[in-house]
């Protein structure tokens, strides 16, 4: 996004010194060029923006490119009479069809590129909240076992070779005294 940014900016910023050779009428060639070096202006200051803060350039980006879409494809009836070779200006339609094509370009962009950190920002969210529920079910299940028998919980932790070797079966019977000291209803 940054590079598709400055490139754009410096493409406006080219367009506007064509507008002051290309168009013949001199106030109207000098608005084309401050509204050209005016709009790759703002998109080279998101993209210096970009360095600080990513998602401020890139959002910054979008919405002077959302402006500059509307704002050229506003004449969208003189490029008609362009196509249609009725336009006494052939210069002007044609590079505000180029502002508006490099305009929306850049919002489709910049929406896709937030759709995408929001689709991965979800699935993160996702296996941090996956991650969790395991954490919290083995928990509760080692909390639920200490509850029934701490010597079963201990047990958990070796591996089940090591204690059949031991010999031991760590499940108390129902009448010994471990089994019924950690049932208090039970005498």
């Amino acid at each position: 996004m940054r590079v598709l940014l400055l490139v754009s900016g410096l493409a406006m910023i080219g367009i506007g010194v064509a507008s002051l050779m290309v168009i013949e009428e001199k106030a109207m060639a000098l608005s084309f060029f401050k509204g050209a070096v005016t709009l790759g202006g703002a998109w080279l200051i998101c993209v210096i923006y970009m360095r600080q803060s990513h998602w401020h350039g890139v959002i910054g980006g979008g919405i002077v490119a959302l402006l500059a879409a509307c704002r050229s494809s506003w004449n969208f009836p003189s490029w008609l009479q362009w196509i249609a070779k009725q336009c006494p200006m052939p210069a002007t339609p044609v590079l505000e069809f180029f502002t508006a094509v490099v305009s929306s370009a850049i919002v489709v962009t910049c929406v896709r590129v937030l759709f995408a950190e929001k689709t991965r920002r979800l699935v993160e969210g996702l296996k941090w909240t996956y991650f969790c529920a395991r954490i919290s079910s083995i928990l509760n299940r080692r909390s639920i076992a200490a509850e029934v028998s701490p010597l079963r919980v201990r047990a958990s932790f070796f591996p089940s070779n090591r204690i059949k070797s031991l010999g031991h079966n760590f499940r108390p019977s129902s009448n010994s005294r471990i089994a019924s000291s950690n049932r208090p209803w039970s005498m």
